[in-house]
């Protein structure tokens, strides 16, 4: 992702923040069948919600032109032979722009974005390749050396789990979100039995994907509504094949 394509992200979260209150209840079980059953089947959706097809397919077309909705797809990158950290940048005074560069420059990063406020400086995301962990160390450690960065902190992580949306956590009364953090913190504690495979830090980091299995899930991540016959001609790869 360029600097313009994050920019033009960066507008589309800001504007969904103003029209947010828009959604009814009905846009907000849509929301939870789409995080539950998945963006693919819209007829599956509505069977489940009992409205009718074009009903819903009007609303999500709705929310995502208004920036309220964004659907792509989450890869399970252990299963790409790519290990996952989080990364924490401190700039030097002065030096904050020419972090957030030399941090672009490593482009295994999937999210990258600066940080404001007393700890000034950048965050991100990368994958990086089993193989070639150390070279990151090696590379953040050169961004301290050099005086760009005053310190950076590198946190190793399993992949991310997803949470579905759910039609509790929305009041229609006030238009609002309602999270009862401290509870869930709590029932967290108390939570007995295995953690999700996705969680679990693996004994070895697999590829087990090819090359056109790599173009395919690119289209996906961009657009996790994307046709299949579309995947097919611009990638040129024959449908059966994509199927």
């Amino acid at each position: 992702m360029g600097s313009q394509e994050t920019d033009s992200l960066d507008i589309r979260v800001r504007d969904a923040l103003t029209v947010w209150k828009r959604l009814d209840k009905i846009d907000v079980k849509i929301l939870e069948g789409l995080s539950l059953l998945g963006p693919r089947n819209i007829a599956l959706i509505a069977r489940h919600l009992q409205l009718p097809a074009t009903s819903v397919r009007f609303r999500v077309q709705r929310m995502l032109s208004q920036s309220i909705l964004f659907l792509h797809l989450n890869p399970y990158h252990t299963n790409m032979g790519l290990k996952k950290a989080i990364v924490f940048a401190e700039a030097s005074p002065g030096y904050e722009n020419d972090l957030l560069d030399c941090l672009r420059i490593n482009d295994f990063w999937i999210f990258l974005c600066r940080i404001y406020g007393p700890y000034e400086g950048c965050g991100g995301i990368w994958t990086i390749p089993k193989e070639n962990v150390r070279d990151l160390h090696s590379y953040l450690q050169s961004l301290r050396d050099t005086g760009i960065a005053r310190d950076v902190e590198v946190i190793w992580s399993t992949c991310f789990e997803g949470i579905p949306v759910r039609t509790r956590w929305y009041s229609n009364e006030n238009g609002s979100w309602t999270f009862n953090w401290d509870e869930w913190v709590k029932e967290m504690e108390t939570i007995e039995g295995k953690l999700p495979y996705t969680l679990v830090e693996p004994e070895d980091w697999t590829i087990k994907v090819d090359y056109e299995d790599l173009l395919i899930i690119k289209e996906l991540e961009k657009y996790g509504q994307v046709s299949l016959p579309y995947i097919s001609k611009t990638l040129e790869i024959p449908l059966p094949r994509v199927k």
